[in-house]
């Protein structure tokens, strides 16, 4: 499965490293995990523009990476989906 590794500002202004799959990676490549990791939970995968909902492989959840304060792009890698929490 693509990943990415990407790097952006947080609001506090502070660099975060952060390690995700897109969304629509993550279903192709495990059908039926985003939908058994997102019922009941009240997130909307809808964000702003230059934002997008991810999950972050590191912390195990969804995150939004933040393109708008994006250091330089994000990295492809291949990862392997067993790995996923």
């Amino acid at each position: 499965m693509i990943a990415y590794k990407g790097v952006f500002l947080k609001q506090n202004g502070k660099e975060r490293t952060m390690y995700f799959v897109k969304l629509d990676d993550l279903e192709a490549a495990k059908p039926g995990y985003l939908n058994a990791k997102t019922t009941g939970t009240g997130r909307s995968p809808i964000q702003a523009p230059g934002r997008e909902m991810v999950w972050d492989i590191q912390k195990g959840n969804f995150r939004v990476f933040n393109y708008n304060t994006a250091v330089g792009q994000p990295i492809a890698f291949e990862f392997d989906e067993t790995k996923l929490v």
